[in-house]
């Protein structure tokens, strides 16, 4: 069937849209939530907060990251739910269609309504109480077949309205996955702190964009269905008119008997009109079920958009003590050099539903464009005194916008981002905050993106450290995240392992925001 082929590409091209908000590349943040301006280690401090790389003791150690690699999903506006819902409601309902054998319905009802028709002449025959019981027996069979036929009609009307339904489910729902990789050195000290890193992070994407006139199907199938249920309506209620006519029925009387026989013609008639019935679209045809009107794919003029950019950063961070008015701070600097390749394609679904695959990878290769730049992070960070130690800092990354034309003319944004946070540490504990204060804006489809980011961390002796966090998207309702961390560090080599997702137990919510990440460091 057409239908269930076209409904299954469209679902696995609508998989994946793009969005561009603030990414941690590392473990340990990414277990607190995403949560780092005022507390990440030093390797990590070149892509959270550089003025970090100036405020840390001097007992703090070196840190090396190789490397830290990780992968994640966005759907905040429920496409895998969407999904999910086709796979586990819907296509069930498909199998049963297959099943579903409406022409034997249809035939056993045509066969009944002429049995009826054969006791309506027996009756008018002889009126006696037999052939009146005979005729009711055989009308009590006609209303059964035609209640076969009316429950099989709504089947098919079922699934052709949540076919409908099904298409424009998935338009317009755009979601992201994304992989992140990082390479990083931080040396902390008091004189010339500075971190170098090489971080890439990859996002593609596409958004399946539904033109109402390619359901247009569908709404012929379901003009049909009404127009045949209203034919068995009619062998139903003239066939009722022909009961309560026979149950007065006297041959003697004129008028008895022509208005039997007027019930009598009006039901075989009726009976003529299903028998016969060629609906207007030709889901019937002369009174046999010829299967729902196609979708015909070929013709289809709803599109999908292909978005995706792949950034790769080599970045290096310095910072500073500075005092401004008896009160000290640290400020630093990442200057970075960017290479980025963007792709971005709108393609008609007719042309991609055959070889969805190739068609995908020619499109992207078809369509890149690559750009270098240069762009700078600056972060400022203060810290306080209290059980422990107080820290609060500031970030701007990309401080410098730039748009980026795709080969098919389109603009992708790169825009600054804004963050600020806190963090309480102790020898054994760390507290953080997070939150974004620009709203992030996708880069050419997605939704935007300001999260609210808290997370903490039991540190055992440096050797193990536990991570919880939460993260929660304030431009998008219903879309948070919670997540869990693990760190191993014997010897100063390191193994940390982050994963989160949406709180739910349905696996299609859980993937609204998700990921995993591993990494390897040395400290010492």
């Amino acid at each position: 069937m057409k239908t269930k082929i076209l409904i299954t590409s469209g679902m696995l091209l609508s998989t994946t849209a793009f969005a561009d908000s603030f990414v941690a590349n590392d473990s340990r943040t990414n277990a607190m939530g995403g949560a780092g301006v005022a507390a990440a280690y030093p390797a990590q401090a070149v892509n959270l907060n550089p003025g970090l790389l100036a405020n840390y003791d001097e007992g703090e150690k070196v840190q090396i990251i190789l490397p830290a690699l990780g992968a994640y999903s966005e759907d905040q506006k429920g496409l895998f739910r969407e999904v999910e819902k086709f796979i586990d409601e819907l296509y069930p309902s498909y199998e049963d269609l297959e099943t579903l054998d409406l022409s034997s319905s249809i035939d056993g009802m045509v066969n009944t309504a002429n049995n009826v028709e054969t006791a309506v002449q027996n009756y008018e025959d002889d009126p006696s109480a037999a052939n009146l019981a005979a005729l009711k027996s055989a009308n009590a069979d006609l209303n059964n077949s035609i209640t076969t036929v009316r429950s099989d009609l709504s089947s098919i009307n079922s699934i052709v309205v949540q076919t409908r339904e099904t298409f424009e489910s998935f338009s317009s729902r755009p979601s992201q996955v994304g992989m992140m990789g990082m390479l990083g050195i931080g040396l902390p000290n008091k004189n010339y702190p500075f971190a170098l890193a090489v971080n890439t992070n990859g996002y593609v994407g596409g958004q399946f964009n539904l033109v109402n006139s390619d359901l247009e199907p569908t709404e012929l199938t379901l003009n049909d269905l009404d127009e045949y249920l209203n034919l068995v309506g009619n062998v139903s209620t003239s066939l009722d008119t022909v009961i309560e006519v026979a149950e007065t029925y006297d041959s003697s009387d004129p008028d008895s008997v022509n208005a039997y026989d007027a019930a009598q013609g009006d039901f075989s008639n009726a009976v003529n009109a299903v028998d016969n019935a060629n609906t207007s679209n030709g889901v019937f045809v002369n009174g046999d079920y010829d299967g729902v009107t196609e979708l015909n794919t070929d013709d289809f003029k709803s599109s999908v958009d292909l978005v995706g950019v792949w950034i790769t950063e080599l970045s290096l961070a310095m910072g500073r003590d500075f005092k401004i008015a008896e009160e000290e701070f640290s400020a630093g600097a990442a200057i970075k050099m960017q290479q980025i390749t963007v792709f971005e394609k709108n393609v008609i679904y007719s042309e991609i539903e055959n070889d969805a695959s190739n068609a995908v990878d020619e499109a992207i290769n078809e369509n890149q464009k690559e750009y270098f730049r240069f762009n700078a992070d600056l972060g400022v960070v203060k810290s306080f005194d209290y059980k422990g130690q107080i820290t609060a800092g500031a970030v701007i990354k990309n401080i410098v916008p730039w748009d980026l034309e795709s080969a098919s003319g389109q603009t992708i944004k790169l825009r600054p981002q804004v963050r600020i946070g806190a963090a309480h540490q102790t020898r054994f504990t760390t507290l953080v905050a997070d939150l974004d204060v620009t709203e992030n804006k996708p880069m050419d489809i997605g939704v935007a993106t300001r999260y609210l980011s808290l997370g903490a961390e039991l540190n055992a002796y440096d050797w193990a450290a536990f991570r919880i966090g939460y993260k929660n998207n304030l431009s998008e309702s219903d879309s948070s995240a919670v997540s869990l961390g693990l760190g191993l560090t014997p010897f100063g080599v390191g193994v940390d392992l982050s994963v989160w997702g949406s709180p739910s137990d349905e696996e299609s919510e859980i993937a609204k925001n998700a990921g995993a990440m591993a990494q390897i460091s040395i400290r010492f």
